[in-house]
């Protein structure tokens, strides 16, 4: 006995069997890709190839169910120009895993505040207009002096007033 092929028409209703041409081509046109934009990429056909970029960047790809796949970022993110909270009137939190610190090598630039926050247990740093501190840059905690705001004095400023108040 020798082997023989099967011809199979294409499929008419979903219970028919498929072709390998009509498999071929028909479940990856079904895939499609939404972005943050609402913007969608479909692929199709047999030269259509879905490519995750990123190297070693990404890993720990888990297949969660039937219609979704994770993916997990490692390591460091790099080449990041800004991060913004999509949150309406949401707070940005920079948290560390265990005791270690936020730290910040270069600059810290503060836009500058129409008014003072409203004060509260934690201590908001803020820059506007400068006072007799001299410096712009003021605080603010509700355990501080009433909650009322107060700027940071510059070097200047405080050896001028030691000098004065002898």
């Amino acid at each position: 006995m020798t082997l023989g092929n099967l011809a199979i028409a294409e499929p008419a209703q979903s219970d028919h069997a498929a072709t390998k041409s009509y498999v071929d081509t028909t479940s990856a046109s079904t895939i499609q890709i939404a972005g943050d934009d609402s913007s969608v990429v479909s692929i199709g056909g047999s030269t259509d190839t879905l490519q995750l970029l990123g190297g070693t960047n990404i890993s720990n790809t888990t297949v969660v169910g039937a219609d979704s796949i994770t993916f997990n970022l490692n390591n460091d993110l790099t080449g990041i120009t800004s991060i913004t909270s999509d949150a309406s009137n949401g707070n940005l939190t920079l948290a560390t895993n265990g005791t270690g610190d936020v730290v910040i090598n270069d600059t810290l630039t503060f836009s500058a505040a129409a008014s003072d926050p409203t004060a509260t247990s934690v201590t908001k740093i803020y820059n506007k207009t400068v006072g007799g501190g001299g410096t712009g840059l003021f605080f603010i905690n509700s355990a501080v002096s009433s909650g009322t705001a107060g700027e940071l004095i510059s070097k200047s400023k405080a050896t001028a007033l030691a000098i004065a108040l002898g």
